[in-house]
């Protein structure tokens, strides 16, 4: 009966990591659009409202595979959640740490990966 019980919590944790990543890419957009398209765009080319008021600071491509690329996945997530400053980059770009859980956080990260082109 012990064994049982056992092996049913492993699969319930097993079942458990397998669909976060199925959800990532859905809430990601969700937030991505609630923090990030003011100042990145719809399609993360930079071109947000709020990147037309910051003239001298670019607000990088998104969508692009060269510029992406040379970004690595722990890259990106310091990004996000410490702010471009933290990463070398921008210092106009906020830190979502505070703001965003880090389930959320990976969830726009995978988001920001579907808009590459």
């Amino acid at each position: 009966m012990r064994a049982r019980s056992i092996v049913l919590s492993c699969l319930a944790v097993v079942l458990a990591l397998l669909t976060v990543p199925l959800l990532a890419a859905d809430d990601g957009a969700a937030l991505y659009k609630k923090n990030c398209v003011k100042c990145h765009g719809d399609q993360g080319k930079g071109d947000g409202p709020a990147a037309k008021l910051l003239k001298n600071q670019s607000m990088g491509d998104l969508s692009s595979k060269a510029e992406m690329s040379k970004l690595s996945d722990d890259t990106l997530h310091k990004m996000v959640a410490e702010g471009g400053q933290a990463v070398g980059k921008s210092k106009v770009m906020p830190a979502h740490k505070d703001k965003l859980s880090e389930a959320e956080i990976k969830a726009v990260i995978a988001y920001i990966k579907t808009l590459q082109k």
